[in-house]
């Protein structure tokens, strides 16, 4: 992983009720006063 990048493990319930985990990604110069587009890429293992 880059050393520009912080990693943030996430939880969260979706609309069923089911608990969602993944990693969010945010560059370490992002301005957080300034809202940013949010770029998902999303996918599941059995």
């Amino acid at each position: 992983m880059s050393d520009n990048v912080e990693l943030n493990k996430v939880t969260f319930n979706n609309q069923y009720k089911m608990e969602v985990s993944g990693h969010l990604f945010i560059p370490k110069n992002l301005d957080r006063k300034v809202k940013h587009v949010l770029f998902t890429v999303n996918f599941c293992t059995v």
